[in-house]
């Protein structure tokens, strides 16, 4: 099963409004963990989108050198007020260079599985429908 991590370890400074309430270095070592905890789960295929206008891919794969068999893509875009577009656009680019027809296990780079956590199997984890057959209905992909 593959493990892909979206995430914005440098968002971008807008004068006079934080985007974030974490520090670069706190999003940067949120991410190192999400990393590692993958890896202590069994994850040992790992892709990293990262859309952080303040990095380019060099500076992106130096910051999280030293994590084998994991893939890291700094992807240039436009950063958008909706975070849900970003990261689809992140997704989007990533289906181009994962391999084909393997499960796939998706988390926000800032985030990680605890203790206990075991791989799902595919059969059982997808989507959650809320009302999604009726007009205002909509989807969850949280696990």
């Amino acid at each position: 099963m593959i493990a892909v991590v979206s995430s914005t370890i440098k968002p971008p400074v807008k004068p006079g409004k934080s985007v974030s309430r974490y520090s670069f270095e706190d999003r940067l070592e949120q991410t190192r963990l999400t990393l590692t905890r993958l890896k202590e789960h069994g994850f040992t295929d790992i892709f990293l989108a990262d859309n952080s206008p303040g990095l380019d891919q060099r500076e992106l794969e130096s910051l999280l050198k030293g994590f084998q068999n994991m893939k890291a893509y700094h992807i240039s875009q436009y950063q958008f007020e909706n975070k849900g577009i970003n990261e689809l656009l992140m997704l989007l680019y990533l289906t181009e260079v994962i391999p084909a027809d393997q499960e796939i296990f998706k988390i926000s780079g800032r985030y990680y599985p605890i203790d206990g956590f075991q791989k799902p199997e595919f059969e059982d984890f997808a989507v959650k429908g809320y009302n999604y057959q009726a007009r205002k209905g909509t989807i969850s992909t949280r696990a």
